[in-house]
């Protein structure tokens, strides 16, 4: 089914927190120390608190302005003087092989917010305007500069590099946002969305040019010889909100659906966690982590509780030993925040990264991966040699399988669908053999109310289903096995969703460092028939969420990985009021004995 149709969105009350639907970076005045513009007229003075976050080039490792005087720097909002502006001498413009970096996004230009219930469609706030415009009138943009930051390249992606824009030399990173600010109010190209001036760069060739970069995605790198900025315009139509908000013609700003911050919506707007409410933090009897690795969590009327799925190492591992270790439990708790407890065992070891959403008729549909280690003799490989739910290093005794490797011990990992009449079961399953493969697909799927569903895998590669409960319609879209991933962000462990407009929604776990992104695809984006080859053209956004985590203590911890998200959604299965991850604390990713994982849920602002 093509999924302009107007009746594809699956109804709240038929699939209750089934991904029906429809910022954590502070969005209001500049942090304390920060002075006003950039370049050569900023006094060089940093003041920020550090509570136990520090930044450096090599690492972000700030939030909310508390950071150190070593790397990126937020400054003040600000607009350009365009009649002032320096005369453009020279400038010229080419397209760069240069691709958008993969770290966090800035605090950004106060937004507003809007509780009611008109999003996205025709009769609601502005329309939908799925499809793309060019306005001469664009006025002016707000700026957010962001030093010792480059939001123009990074080698580290393998994606089709984004739009880069040649602006010729400029002194400083003020007159190259000027420069930026000209450029797109005088042409009818896309705008400039972000401007890098390359103060001293290692290629001299780069040294004191101006870039603009074109794309929507800001996602700048860290890097003490480049200056960044980020130009918000006023917005044109849903679209400049991410389809999370929509654009008030009377400010031309976007007002953000609730949940969502920042000034194209594109952010969670997360909430402090509480260390007595944290999610599914599981132990032994004699008080050992047991260690678990992300959780969806769906609201169940007839029960009255949350019901989870998550992965749970077995002997007290870590995810190191993951291939080996993990099973799938079903979690209860009261309060969407948790704690979660441990009700049954759904799926022994092999079974690993559970996504759970609601089908057409109210059922429960689980996509997992699997294999029956019990049945096929490789239950020897478990690692039972572990502590406090961490995982000792490779060669130790009792724990002969880690990571992949030997490879000899390694297996399949089976795509499975299992349905069930009620949260507690029982389910049937059945593979789908397309989507086996040797190693893990990371599925997540969301099912339309005709039963038609559509899944994001590992790198944002897209597969469809006619009849979703029907192994033999399930197919994979763009022309290839694996089809096009997602333009600007290499990425994993993918969550999606369709609002009531029809728009598909995604999370996922970005690397470089260990993000969380935003994308949409509106019904335009999509093929209008599934299987002729056409791609599912999906707009990422940026940084939804990063690595750190803030508790109501005041306290918060920069995690080694945070990834695996799932949005959960309120009673009524429209409004996400929280965030699920796995979280691995502390330590290194893949660095043993510290690999203790858990699974965190954070709330999100209503």
């Amino acid at each position: 089914m093509a999924c302009k149709t107007a009746s594809a969105p699956a109804t709240p009350a038929a699939i209750h927190s089934g991904r029906v639907a429809a910022s954590i970076l502070q969005t209001s005045t500049s942090p304390a120390g920060t002075v006003g513009r950039v370049g050569s007229k900023r006094a060089q003075r940093c003041s920020w608190r550090a509570t136990g976050c520090t930044a450096s080039v090599q690492s972000i490792k700030w939030w909310h302005a508390k950071v150190d005087c070593v790397g990126m720097k937020i400054g003040q909002s600000w607009q350009p003087n365009l009649s002032s502006s320096r005369p453009i001498h020279g400038m010229w413009s080419s397209t760069l092989a240069l691709v958008a970096g993969l770290t966090m996004a800035m605090v950004s230009a106060a937004e507003g917010r809007d509780t009611s219930a008109r999003w996205n469609d025709a009769n609601g706030p502005n329309g939908a305007h799925f499809g793309g415009s060019v306005n001469l009138n664009r006025g002016q943009p707000t700026v957010t500069p962001a030093e010792q930051a480059d939001a123009c390249s990074d080698l580290h992606n393998k994606n089709p590099p984004s739009t880069i824009v040649g602006l010729g030399h400029a002194n400083d990173l003020e007159s190259c946002v000027e420069r930026a600010s000209a450029h797109s109010s005088a042409t009818t190209v896309p705008v400039c969305k972000a401007a890098c001036w390359y103060r001293a760069p290692a290629n001299k060739t780069l040294a004191q040019q101006c870039y603009c970069h074109v794309d929507a995605l800001w996602m700048p790198k860290p890097d003490a010889t480049v200056d960044s900025a980020r130009l918000v315009w006023p917005c044109l139509d849903n679209s400049s909100c991410s389809f999370n908000g929509h654009c008030d013609s009377s400010t031309q700003a976007c007002v953000c659906r609730s949940g969502w911050r920042g000034p194209a919506c594109g952010e969670l707007d997360l909430l402090p966690v509480s260390k007595t409410q944290q999610g599914y933090r599981p132990t032994n009897p004699d008080g050992s982590n047991v260690s678990s690795w992300g959780m969806p969590a769906l609201w169940d009327a007839t029960t009255g509780e949350y019901h989870g799925w998550a992965s749970e190492m077995e002997y007290g591992c870590g995810i190191n030993a993951w291939e080996s270790n993990s099973r799938i439990v079903h979690t209860v708790a009261a309060n969407p925040l948790g704690p979660y407890r441990r009700v049954a065992e759904v799926w022994p070891v092999f079974a690993h990264e559970p996504d759970v959403v609601r089908g057409p008729s109210g059922e429960w549909v689980m996509m997992y991966s699997g294999y029956p280690y019990n049945a096929t003799g490789l239950a020897h490989v478990a690692c039972t040699n572990c502590t406090d739910g961490s995982t000792p290093p490779p060669g130790t005794p009792n724990c002969p399988f880690q990571r992949g490797q030997p490879s000899s011990l390694g297996h399949k990992f089976q795509q499975m669908l299992a349905i069930a009449p009620g949260p507690n079961g029982p389910w049937t399953q059945f593979e789908i053999p397309g989507l086996t493969a040797g190693w893990d697909w990371n599925t997540a799927l969301t099912i339309n109310a005709d039963g038609s569903a559509v899944a994001l895998i590992r790198a944002g590669f897209v597969w469809h289903a006619s009849n979703y409960s029907d192994a033999s319609t399930w197919h994979s879209v763009g022309g290839s096995p694996e089809g096009p991933g997602w333009q600007g962000a290499s990425v994993e462990d993918p969550y999606i969703w369709r609002d009531e407009a029809g728009v598909y929604h995604a999370l996922a776990h970005a690397f470089f460092p260990f993000y969380g992104v935003h994308a949409y695809a509106t019904p335009d984006d999509c093929p209008s028939d599934w299987t002729n080859g056409k791609p599912m053209n999906w707009t990422v956004t940026g940084v939804a969420y990063t690595d750190v985590i803030e508790f109501t203590d005041g306290s918060n911890i920069s995690a080694a990985r945070r990834e695996r998200p799932h949005l959960i959604w309120g009673k009524e299965g429209t409004t996400p009021i929280a965030l699920s991850n796995g979280v691995q604390p502390g330590g290194k990713p893949n660095e043993p004995n510290t690999d203790a994982v858990t699974t965190i849920v954070q709330p999100l602002r209503l």
